[in-house]
């Protein structure tokens, strides 16, 4: 998280929107099971609300995940979990 701080932080000095990609594709493989899969989403975006971060969070699902959720037919249950995420009335944008 500090190494993400600092890329965050030197964006916003920029003027520019960082899009932050979760669960990186390859690393569904070191997860032992969906609630594994869901608890980075929860945490990453908590997080960035608490920072007071406003960048968006988008989830690639073209590719070939172990686990269904993260698959296309199933990826609409992260976006929504990530989208109701709220911290004093503030939601991230999601794509």
């Amino acid at each position: 998280m500090n190494r993400l701080t600092k890329v965050l932080d030197r964006a916003d000095e920029l003027g520019m929107v960082a899009i932050l990609g979760l669960c990186y594709h390859g690393q569904d493989e070191r997860l032992w099971d969906e609630r594994a899969v869901r608890h980075p989403v929860d945490e990453t975006c908590g997080w960035l609300l608490n920072q007071e971060y406003t960048n968006e969070i988008n989830k690639q699902c073209n590719t070939r995940y172990e686990y269904e959720v993260l698959q296309p037919h199933r990826v609409h249950e992260l976006i929504e979990q990530a989208k109701d995420i709220s911290r004093w009335g503030r939601r991230l944008l999601v794509s």
